[in-house]
């Protein structure tokens, strides 16, 4: 099936990378001792293993495409995607607790600027990246590869903010280009639905219109639509505890439920 993205108008997230990974050394680096054993809303994680998955990913990243190593890769069918990530995420992130937080995040300033240097030499049409969530079954453009970095840092960044009880990274700066990124989840959610869907969202403001799974530019009377904050459909798309959307949708129910479905993140 040819996915709409690849069709698609490039994001460029570059200068978002770069800025939201200064925002995250200045926030760790401005933790108290206690704070790194805060928990977060992902089970079994405090503060600290949140930052030492964020360096495992890094890692991964610049072992794959600065080195072409294929290991750190995964190269199976999409339906073994999430329990493979999920095993090797815990074992990194085990596998770390002879490291000082200090250690975590000298390495994650240090894997920055050569992840930062990685992106921006790559071009960003090529299809050489891999997001499941928005092309399960291709490879995609490489602009929709550095988006989902963009968003994973920044979903993990606010875990953070929120465990320690300090300000969100939001607003149309932060959350409006992740936002941008993550819709590319509902075709995903809706193929094989048929109907019409309207969604918008508040703080910041996004409308999309998709019938039969594809977006289109306007609908006069969809058959579903939901209205909400952007922090809950992040929240659902991100698989945060408890979340749901159903509560702020209304219409048919099986458009509904294709809804609720929808993932922006694997694991």
């Amino acid at each position: 099936m040819p996915w709409q993205v690849f069709d698609a108008e490039p994001h460029d997230v570059l200068d978002l990378l770069h800025d939201e990974r200064l925002e995250l050394l200045g926030l760790l680096r401005s933790l108290r001792a206690d704070d790194w054993a805060r928990p977060t809303e992902c089970p079994g994680w405090g503060v600290r293993e949140i930052a030492a998955h964020l360096l495992h990913d890094d890692l991964r990243l610049l072992a794959h495409l600065r080195d072409g190593y294929q290991r750190a890769w995964f190269n199976g069918p999409v339906a073994d995607l999430g329990p493979w990530l999920h095993e090797r995420n815990q074992h990194f992130v085990s596998g770390t607790e002879d490291l000082s937080p200090d250690v975590i995040v000298d390495l994650l300033d240090w894997t920055a600027s050569r992840l930062d240097a990685i992106y921006a030499a790559r071009d960003p049409l090529a299809h050489d990246d891999a997001v499941a969530w928005a092309v399960p079954d291709a490879s995609c453009p490489n602009w929709l590869g550095s988006g989902r970095e963009y968003t994973e840092r920044l979903a993990h960044q606010n875990q953070i903010r929120r465990a320690i009880g300090t300000p969100e990274l939001d607003g149309e700066r932060w959350l409006g280009p992740a936002l941008d990124i993550w819709r590319w989840c509902l075709p995903v959610a809706l193929r094989g639905v048929p109907g019409s869907v309207r969604i918008s969202t508040f703080a910041p403001e996004r409308t999309w219109h998709l019938s039969d799974g594809d977006f289109v530019d306007a609908l006069v009377a969809p058959d579903a639509s939901v209205s909400l904050p952007a922090a809950a459909l992040v929240a659902a798309w991100t698989a945060a505890p408890e979340a749901s959307i159903s509560e702020y949708a209304i219409g048919g129910a099986t458009l509904i439920a294709a809804l609720g479905r929808a993932r922006a993140i694997i694991v």
